[in-house]
C-alpha cells in the first residue's frame, strides 16, 4: 500500500513530459463524482489543457534530468490557491486520455522524439 496526506484541490494536472517537452492536463471531477482519485470518473471528468507556473516547470525539468528521463507522466493537484502538489512520477504513464481531451500533440511529440534519437550518432 502505498499512504499519501489527503490534498483537497480544486483539480487534477496530469503533465505529460516528451523529451523536454511538458504537455499541461488539468482534469476536474464534477462535483457530484469521487474527489479522491480522477481515473474513477475520467468518463465524466472535464479535461482541458492548462498552463503551470513557470517555478513548476523548472521543478519538473529538473526532476526529469535528475531522473534521467526522456518520458513520465506527473501527476499533480492543485489547490484552490493555485498551489500545485506533487503526487507521482510515472516513466510508463499513459497519455492518450490526456492527448484526447485536451487536444494536446502529444503522440507526435513522441514520434519526434524517437526520431530524433533514431538519428544520433552511435557510440
Amino acid at each position: 500500500m502505498i499512504f499519501q496526506e489527503l490534498v483537497a484541490a480544486e483539480c487534477d494536472v496530469r503533465v505529460t513530459v516528451v523529451g523536454g517537452r511538458l504537455f499541461a492536463t488539468a482534469i476536474t471531477v464534477p462535483p457530484s463524482g469521487y474527489q479522491l482519485d480522477y481515473r474513477m470518473e475520467l468518463a465524466r471528468a472535464r479535461i482541458e489543457t492548462t498552463q503551470l507556473p513557470e517555478e513548476t516547470q523548472a521543478r519538473i525539468g529538473a526532476l526529469m534530468q535528475r531522473l534521467g528521463l526522456l518520458y513520465a507522466a506527473i501527476d499533480l493537484r492543485r489547490t484552490s490557491d493555485g498551489e500545485h502538489v506533487f503526487l507521482e512520477i510515472n516513466p510508463a504513464g499513459e497519455w492518450l486520455f490526456a492527448e484526447h481531451g485536451g487536444g494536446q500533440p502529444i503522440t507526435a511529440a513522441m514520434a519526434e522524439l524517437l526520431i530524433r534519437l533514431d538519428r544520433r550518432p552511435s557510440g
